[in-house]
């Protein structure tokens, strides 16, 4: 009897122990496995109840209600915030409606219909303090007393403690490009959305004062858009084009494109540097490229001069070719800054003083003048008609009749013998 008694105190001895190695391993082993809990017809999932977050730094925790039973049930959900985490921004938002608020869920008994997916959003306010903060998921069956609640604890470390992925991410791989004024600036940008779900994008775009700009998809150059439909896990190339104002001076202006969905947000600083046109324009002040002149008199000529482009022209001279013995000179001789004519609104005014020697046979003459700056020039060829002064033209005539007399009064002779 004592034998029997020992043999089952060992036996038993035995069971509890391996009760006991039991239980110890399924400690072990229940943590590195996701624990649904029921409550009523629901099941409630949530995988992490504790988190550790580095300065400047958001979570986000996915939570999934499932249906157990076979009717449709209606379930209240919310998230309490212990008072040491009063200033934190903390809500529940839907997965697929773009980040909209949630407080109630409906969850069929059709497979596609009996789970729903929400996100816990916990984000620190700008003066947290690094500690521990406390916050409690509950969800109910609507009308009932009784809830399901679930702590959940936030460790905020007072630095970074790890690289964070950006959910929503805009990047360029040349974000300075230098275009003279007059012209586009044209950035190609990826966009990428790094959760698992589709996100529509808005765009914003911060321009300098009179400066316009559009965002296309990468190719589709025609389409202008505001905002775009970007798959989970996906990334799509963005083409960004900004044109500044024709008066724009040189120098290096900076642009941002802002992507927003309700939750996330990300920026890229991009930069346009102007380094401005110079277009010299010479035209006389009729308009006509031809003039007349006479043999032995000064003429004058005003000439047009001014500035298309956008920056300022320095060291406007003038130089001429001309026939030999010709005299040309200008008033002024140089202008030392032109400015471009949309800021300044009319053109500079050049006199021209062209005098041909007295005994230039008449005739059409060729005068080329050139304006030349320091960073542009331009050239004019114009046509001189040469007349002989009243005087020579009658002493002319006079000279003709006297020939004709003279031949006249010869034929005449030779006639009689």
């Amino acid at each position: 009897m004592k034998r029997i008694s020992s043999n089952i105190l060992s036996f038993m001895g035995r069971k509890v122990y391996s009760v006991v190695c039991l239980a110890l391993l399924a400690l072990l082993i229940v943590p590195s496995i996701p624990v649904f809990a029921a409550s009523g017809s629901f099941e409630v999932h949530v995988p992490y109840t504790g988190l550790i977050l580095g300065r400047g730094e958001d979570a986000e925790i996915e939570i999934t209600l499932k249906n157990t039973s076979t009717e449709e049930c209606v379930v209240d959900v919310g998230v309490v915030k212990k008072q040491e985490a009063s200033n934190w921004d903390v809500k529940l938002v839907s997965s697929k409606w773009d980040g909209h608020g949630v407080s109630q869920v409906r969850l069929g008994t059709d497979k596609t219909l009996n789970e729903v997916e929400l996100i816990l959003s916990l984000k620190p306010g700008k003066d947290t303090n690094p500690g521990v903060y406390r916050f409690t998921f509950y969800a109910a069956l609507k009308g009932s007393q009784k809830r399901f609640e679930i702590p959940i604890t936030v460790e905020l470390k007072g630095e970074k403690i790890a690289p964070v992925r950006e959910q929503l991410k805009l990047e360029t791989s040349y974000p300075v490009i230098e275009n003279p004024a007059g012209s586009d600036f044209s950035y190609e940008v990826s966009l990428e959305n790094n959760t698992k779900d589709p996100k529509v994008v808005s765009f914003e775009l911060e321009l300098p004062s009179g400066w316009t700009g559009s965002v296309t998809p990468r190719w589709e150059s025609g389409k202008k858009i505001q905002s775009m439909k970007l798959e989970g896990s996906s990334t799509e190339r963005l083409a960004v084009t900004v044109t500044p104002p024709k008066t724009v001076e040189k120098g290096s202006y900076p642009v941002k494109l802002v992507a927003k969905t309700d939750n996330y947000e990300a920026s890229i600083d991009l930069s346009a540097v102007v380094t401005g046109t110079y277009e010299l324009k010479l035209l006389p002040e009729t308009q006509r490229l031809n003039f007349e002149t006479t043999a032995g008199q000064e003429t004058t000529l005003t000439l047009y001069v001014w500035n298309d482009g956008t920056a300022p022209i320095d060291n406007v001279e003038f130089f001429v070719s001309k026939p030999d013995g010709w005299k040309v000179e200008f008033e002024p001789k140089k202008i030392e800054r032109l400015e471009p004519y949309a800021l300044k609104g009319k053109p500079d005014q050049v006199k021209m003083i062209v005098k041909a020697p007295e005994r230039t046979i008449p005739g059409d003459y060729q005068v080329t003048v050139t304006a030349s700056g320091s960073q542009s020039d331009d050239t004019l060829v114009l046509r001189a008609t040469v007349k002989v002064p009243t005087g020579w033209g009658w002493l002319g005539v006079l000279v003709i009749v006297v020939v004709l007399a003279l031949l006249f009064g010869t034929f005449w002779k030779l006639k009689r013998r």
